[in-house]
């Protein structure tokens, strides 16, 4: 990695730029996160292939080009067939460069990747559950049983749906080689008697992008999950595992924590809760889902408190009127 990139990536963009050679020593990274559209188009027509290209730190071009927030140059690498959706191979930020814009707050970005097909899943790690619950109400609300293992931060990402027989966790431990990296597992056991998954488990689908595990049972190994940090929502842990003997059908409609499941609806997931938003409803959710934090962002403590008692009073008449 260059000197100028490592500085970009430590947000000293000033010092980026001051460290920056001839354009024309520049490589396709470079050139899409410091927005050197002229240089950049120059490579893409000699080597089309580096369009997807990763860098040594897992990073594509479109990726860099969005943490610069370089959008011209996010253009160029999108006509010239970059992936909207590829995740980065960086353990440490295995996202897509939706992910990416969402993370450097662009909203052009995010407009840009949304326009070209981008899947919206990603931007519902900036939304917290309870906004999403006020929208869609308590049927997509998972129950209270099911809560982090760890503090975990917020995920979301599509539903792979798993259901494991009572005793049973093989279909789990097949679905971690089989959903796609951004995946949010869920599996439906309703069984707290054996552990569904342990600690290896976890690592095989963390080291494979999976974004976390949701499951209506138990894991177990939580101190060494908990070192691999990666997120696990379930009923709790266990220290007996479940047998591997019951094959049977994956992305399946599940139900898990009382809620509905199908195999692409986006789940989020955080200390709150777990909230389930259908796919077909996704882009609507998401829209109303922004529209509320903005206007919430938009109001001072004063305001809403003159605003909630004016409305409590209100309700109060009511119920008066009432008896």
């Amino acid at each position: 990695m260059s000197d100028a990139l490592q500085a970009l990536y430590a947000g000293e963009a000033e010092r980026a730029r001051a460290l920056l050679g001839p354009d024309d020593e520049f490589s396709v990274f470079e050139a899409a996160a410091f927005g050197r559209v002229a240089r950049l188009q120059s490579i893409l027509q000699a080597d089309p292939s580096q369009v997807h290209a990763f860098s040594d730190d897992g990073f594509t071009a479109l990726h860099l080009a969005v943490f610069g927030r370089q959008e011209e140059a996010a253009r160029v690498l999108i006509e010239h067939g970059a992936d909207v959706d590829v995740r980065s191979t960086s353990a440490i930020a295995p996202v897509p460069p939706l992910g990416t814009a969402a993370f450097v707050r662009s909203a052009p970005l995010v407009r840009l990747l949304l326009e070209r097909g981008a899947d919206p899943s990603p931007l519902f790690a900036t939304i917290p559950t309870t906004t999403l619950a006020d929208l869609l109400g308590r049927e997509q609300v998972m129950d209270i049983g099911i809560r982090p293992l760890w503090p975990s931060p917020r995920v979301a990402g599509p539903a792979f749906t798993v259901r494991c027989p009572q005793g049973d966790n093989l279909m789990l431990h097949a679905a971690i080689h089989r959903a796609e990296p951004g995946s949010v597992i869920v599996v439906e056991s309703g069984d707290v008697d054996y552990a569904l998954a342990g600690a290896n488990v976890c690592a095989v689908a963390q080291r494979r992008g999976i974004a976390a595990f949701v499951l209506d049972g138990v894991i177990r190994d939580l101190a060494e999950v908990r070192e691999l940090q990666f997120p696990v929502f379930a009923r709790g842990v266990i220290p007996i595992p479940g047998a591997k003997a019951v094959a049977g059908p994956l992305n399946v409609t599940v139900d898990c924590g009382g809620v509905s499941v199908s195999a692409g609806d986006v789940v989020v997931a955080d200390e709150d809760g777990v909230v389930v938003v259908p796919a077909a409803r996704r882009e609507p959710v998401l829209e109303d889902a922004r529209a509320k934090l903005d206007r919430e962002a938009g109001e001072s403590l004063d305001a809403w408190e003159v605003a909630h008692r004016k409305r409590i009073d209100e309700l109060l008449e009511e119920g008066r009127g009432m008896q």
